[in-house]
């Protein structure tokens, strides 16, 4: 019973070795997220002529496609084995959610550092980027991709 109260209330704390690991995945599919971003960002604003801030939320919504399905395959792979469909629907769902909050805070230091500070909106992107990426692995790692109740670690320890 002990167990089971202490992973209902994860903290930044409770990151342990193989999190660490995750967090780098988290962060290398991140960085393709970042190429996807950044190049759809400055074709559609430079070459389709598209307002930069309007061209900001298309290349968030392609680049969380791409993340999530990285993230599902590569970086939370043990806690996507022998899943329904329909949780991965439920994630996709939650991933949506999380990054769309992760997309405000990104829109609005976007603006803020272009708009107030003016950087080059390249630049303010990539900050932005930074910011968000911490709340985007917290969220996934202890929500998103939580241990189902069904499947915990010590099943999938267990599997071939």
């Amino acid at each position: 019973m002990m167990a089971l109260a202490n992973t209902e209330h994860m903290h930044i704390r409770d990151l342990r070795g193989q999190d660490i690991l995750r967090l780098v995945k988290f962060c290398l599919v991140g960085l393709s997220g970042v190429f996807v971003s950044v190049g759809t960002l400055w074709l559609l604003t430079d070459v389709a002529g598209l307002f930069y801030v309007m061209s900001a939320i298309l290349s968030h919504v392609l680049s969380v496609t791409n993340n999530f399905a990285w993230n599902q395959i590569w970086t939370f792979r043990d806690r996507s084995r022998g899943i329904r469909f329909s949780v991965i629907v439920i994630r996709w769902f939650k991933f949506l959610l999380t990054t769309g909050i992760a997309a405000g805070l990104f829109l609005g230091i976007l603006t803020l550092l272009t708009e107030v500070f003016g950087l080059y909106y390249i630049v303010s992107a990539l900050c932005a980027i930074a910011i968000a990426t911490p709340v985007n692995f917290l969220t996934s790692n202890f929500w998103v991709w939580k241990h189902s109740e069904k499947l915990g670690q010590n099943d999938i320890a267990k599997e071939p």
